[in-house]
């Protein structure tokens, strides 16, 4: 509602106006003397008839307006006083009901309302539709997709929800004004929630449309080098810069599992995931600083001998028979002859592409290498590669716990599989890599936010630096509460929370780290 001037019955003659959001706008400007200095009961009654048949002829729903009850003599007593004002009062509201109930809703809503809504309500409503052709412009939208575990649909399905029920309880607001007002309070915060759930569905959606624009350009590329047709290294570049932009942000480690309807994009995730591990693994490191990007490339091209296999090879949810073995043993072989073509003047990615199946025991393939005929760029990237397949999702098996996938890549270096050295470089991860969602000693649940920095960083995988987002009782926390496991030994994280387990309890605020 929005009411102009001052009420009747002051101590001046005003006018009064009342404005509808339907862009027609009623005025009414009667003048009245001062109430306090009419003796005249007649002309009182008189004036109000003559405003009341104004307002019949304005509007349709004239019947609404009150019929002000017959007036008693005027006595100096104060008690008449009181009852001369409340009478006053009573007329006012009643004028201004009957205004407000001609009010319509907004064309094109398709809501039943069965009262006449003030314009904060009519507001409130409009911006209720806003939102909810946003939620349907992103259903619309194939990132979205249709599984109902993942979190973003959980997302979308709760603000649609909240929005229906805000519609539900528009369709039931009482008549009067004042009660009106009280509801809007409610509905405007409900709405502000839906608009915050909103932009965070929106993040999570550009996010998750980064990822997949790279995993397609990754995997065109890849495409291109195995059927030899031309394709610019800038191209594989900008892939790597986004990867390494990502390490700098300290975003979130994600090793999702490979897409299975395309071998060349399954490809792509799991280069995509190798060439992340590797990029954590290198960061700060003096032996590396200026060929960040070199080692990167390498990471993301390393399978591309892959890409030449048959597609149930690639996305087969079972054991290798003894055949599909040797066909997949070869293309480590095949993807340096590619490589070649890639770069004409040779590059160390072209042995990291032919050796990253070899083992430092002599125990890999494709030709049986030990330790001092491979590189120290080629082991590292074996050990991102045997990380992150660890920790990745497969298609006839569930990702590992990133804590055991580092303690089984460890385990195979103390071996002598792997490089024990560059096995090491791991630990920059920590056993819980950033965007991990824990569980601290105490029952509070955490997010991974950092890891350990300095010369006695490696020294404690199992402290990173995490911040509190739910405290031992369930209650969010009053504010951010960071703790840095390493200077406070008696708080330590006791496991990582299951993807279940984060859906639930993050994955309405924070789906990227679903």
């Amino acid at each position: 509602m929005v009411y102009y001037g001052n009420p009747l019955g002051t101590s001046k003659s005003r006018a009064w106006n009342v404005a509808g959001s339907t862009g027609e706008i009623l005025r009414l400007t009667p003048k009245f003397a001062d109430f306090n200095n009419m003796t005249d009961t007649k002309e009182l009654l008189h004036k109000i008839a003559a405003l009341r048949l104004r307002l019949d002829r304005d509007h349709t729903r004239g019947r609404d307006l009150v019929r002000p009850a017959e007036t008693t003599p005027r006595r100096s007593d104060a008690a008449a006083m009181l009852e001369d004002k409340v009478r006053r009062g009573t007329a006012e509201q009643a004028l201004l009901d009957g205004a407000l109930r001609s009010f319509e809703a907004p064309e094109g809503l398709n809501v039943n309302v069965p009262v006449r809504l003030i314009p904060r309500a009519a507001r409130l409503l409009q911006r209720a539709r806003d939102l909810l052709h946003g939620l349907k412009a992103l259903a619309d939208d194939p990132i979205l997709g249709r599984d109902e575990n993942d979190s973003l649909v959980e997302l979308h399905r709760a603000a649609a929800s909240a929005i229906e029920g805000v519609l539900r309880v528009v369709q039931a607001l009482p008549s009067g004004p004042s009660a009106q007002l009280r509801h809007c309070d409610g509905l405007e915060t409900i709405l502000d929630v839906v608009a915050d759930r909103l932009e965070i569905l929106k993040a999570g959606m550009r996010s998750r449309s980064e990822t997949i624009s790279r995993t397609d350009r990754l995997a065109d590329a890849l495409r291109r080098i195995a059927a030899s047709q031309p394709v610019s290294v800038q191209a594989v570049e900008q892939v790597a810069e986004e990867v390494l932009n990502d390490v700098r942000q300290k975003r979130p480690l994600r090793l999702a599992a490979p897409p299975t309807d395309d071998p060349a994009r399954a490809v792509a995730a799991h280069c995509l995931a190798v060439a992340q591990v590797f990029a954590h693994a290198i960061q700060d490191d003096a032996e590396w600083r200026g060929r960040e990007r070199e080692g990167v490339v390498a990471a993301l091209v390393h399978d591309v001998g892959m890409v030449r296999l048959p597609a149930e090879i690639v996305v087969q949810a079972r054991s290798l028979t003894d055949e599909q073995r040797r066909l997949v043993e070869r293309h480590a072989l095949a993807g340096a002859q590619m490589l070649l073509k890639f770069w004409p003047g040779g590059s160390w990615a072209i042995d990291v592409a032919a050796d990253h199946h070899e083992r430092c025991d002599g125990t890999g393939y494709p030709r049986g290498k030990s330790d001092v005929q491979l590189s120290d760029e080629v082991k590292l990237v074996t050990v991102c590669d045997v990380y992150a397949a660890l920790a990745a999702p497969r298609p006839w098996r569930a990702a590992l716990e990133p804590r055991t996938a580092l303690t089984e890549t460890l385990l195979l270096a103390d071996r002598g599989s792997l490089d024990k050295r560059q096995a090491e470089r791991l630990l920059h991860l920590s056993y819980y890599p950033i965007g991990s969602v824990v569980e601290l000693d105490d029952g509070s649940i955490a997010v991974v936010v950092g890891s350990q920095t300095g010369p006695g960083a490696l020294l404690h995988p199992a402290r990173p630096v995490v911040t509190v987002i739910r405290e031992a009782f369930g209650q969010a926390p009053a504010g951010p509460r960071w703790l840095d496991l390493a200077a406070q030994r008696q708080r330590s994280i006791v496991r990582s929370l299951t993807p279940q387990e984060r859906r639930q309890l993050v994955g309405r605020l924070y789906p990227e780290l679903v």
